[in-house]
């Protein structure tokens, strides 16, 4: 029998090991060494603990397995036996609360301390109205994800003890906001920050709450806070260019992501068209733009193509890197109809890479392209343009160069050089 398995290589294993079930995968890996190494890692990536047969198929290795858990989902009003045991064993944990998380703050902090290694952190539909003195509470120090969806503000204390957070998803609940409480919070960048906001109100919370507390990141989403005309550079509200300027002027962001839900208006002349003069003035050092752009709440079919007002608008910035996502998600086709759309989308690289003298990599996605077969996004770097008079050029690039183009513009140390790889000729894509 010994020599048949020596005969069989890892590939046909891993078919065999897929049809058995996690208890007798669990006993297979305490045969020998081959065999833990094949089951262990591919069979237990997840833990979830809302049946407590799930935490009894463990308990059987748990010592060895645990290690291997990168995710555990933890339904808090449910017990599940030897549950102590895999959290301090497990690294990489997710722990996910919803309504059924009291609304107790200094209940959670003590939940939360049972899981030392805990990765990632979101919290739903948590509403406490009671403020603590948050600075008495020891931090978490392994939280590096933190989601706070649709909380009162009290909530947004657990932020002052998560030191080493690199990505911050918040969106304010505009009820029951009794607080007093100002904990200092860090002075330092957070590499990510996306804001959003469920309801009308919560739009001028959200500033107001970002005046108060002082902070600063390094690249900012905002999640279709605010809607826009159909030209891209007009707001459906007149508050609309100041608030975005104070969140901008709060945060100093390098890079912004920013939603617009645009918004089809035959009459503009009551419009200010300052969103970008407003954006430039309150972020002169922003080097990366993703603009996404959502026409579905549109009456008719009409989608969204760049103006030619937006080139010149987009010019008042000194940006590296421009993604423009015009309905990225929509698999939509008009025909002949479209042939506009397609030509202005096709137009916009090339206008963009003129205008600004210091762009280097360029995107577009368009989501009607996904039904023709060509790629749906493309990427392009910037060429020439050193002298005065120069002409530039586009080159297109792997999407995955693109990608990784628009990360490291992104980031709070960059600097030019590293976008010298992107320049090679292996980063070049070659239609076939």
């Amino acid at each position: 029998m010994a020599l048949i398995f020596d005969r069989l290589n890892d590939d046909i294993f891993l078919i065999i090991l897929s049809y058995l079930q996690r208890r007798d995968l669990s006993a297979l890996s305490l045969t020998c060494k081959h065999f833990h190494k094949l089951s262990s890692p591919r069979r237990w990536t997840a833990l979830a603990t809302h049946k407590a047969l799930y935490v009894s198929w463990w308990h059987d290795n748990i010592g060895t397995n645990a290690r291997y858990v990168r995710e555990i989902l933890v339904v808090v009003n449910e017990r599940a036996p030897m549950l102590p045991d895999v959290l301090f064993a497990t690294k990489n944990i997710r722990f996910e609360g919803g309504p059924s998380v009291s609304g107790d703050l200094l209940s959670l902090l003590s939940a939360i301390k049972s899981f030392p290694r805990l990765y990632v952190l979101i919290l739903k539909h948590f509403t406490p109205t009671t403020a603590v003195d948050i600075a008495c509470h020891p931090s978490f120090p392994s939280i590096q994800q933190l989601t706070l969806h649709d909380v009162t503000e009290p909530a947004t204390d657990l932020f002052y003890l998560c030191p080493n957070v690199t990505s911050l998803r918040l969106g304010l609940n505009v009820f029951h906001q009794a607080h007093e409480s100002r904990p200092r919070w860090r002075s330092s960048p957070i590499p990510r920050l996306t804001l959003t906001a469920l309801r009308m109100e919560a739009r001028d919370f959200m500033v107001s709450f970002l005046e108060q507390r002082p902070m600063r990141a390094t690249h900012v989403r905002l999640s279709a806070l605010w809607e826009f005309t159909w030209d891209g550079i007009s707001s459906m509200q007149d508050e609309t260019a100041s608030q975005l300027a104070c969140v901008l002027t709060t945060l100093t962001p390098r890079s912004l992501y920013l939603e617009i839900p645009a918004i089809l208006c035959a009459d503009l002349s009551d419009r200010t068209g300052t969103l970008w003069q407003e954006v430039a003035a309150a972020a002169p050092h922003l080097r990366a733009l993703v603009l996404h752009v959502d026409s579905s709440l549109s009456d008719d079919d009409t989608r969204w193509a760049p103006p030619d007002a937006l080139v010149a608008e987009l010019a008042r910035l000194t940006l590296t890197c421009v993604h423009l996502k015009a309905d990225p998600y929509l698999c939509w086709r008009k025909g002949d109809a479209d042939r506009p759309r397609l030509r202005a989308l096709a137009a916009f690289p090339g206008e963009l890479a003129a205008a600004i003298p210091t762009l280097r990599v360029v995107g577009v996605s368009d989501g009607s392209r996904k039904l023709e077969g060509p790629r749906s996004t493309q990427w392009w770097r910037v060429e020439g343009g050193d002298g005065d008079g120069a002409v530039r050029s586009l080159v297109e690039l792997w999407r995955e160069d693109g990608e990784r183009a628009l990360r490291l513009v992104q980031s709070e140390a960059f600097c030019a050089s590293d976008l010298d790889d992107i320049y090679s000729e292996k980063c070049r894509y070659v239609r076939g």
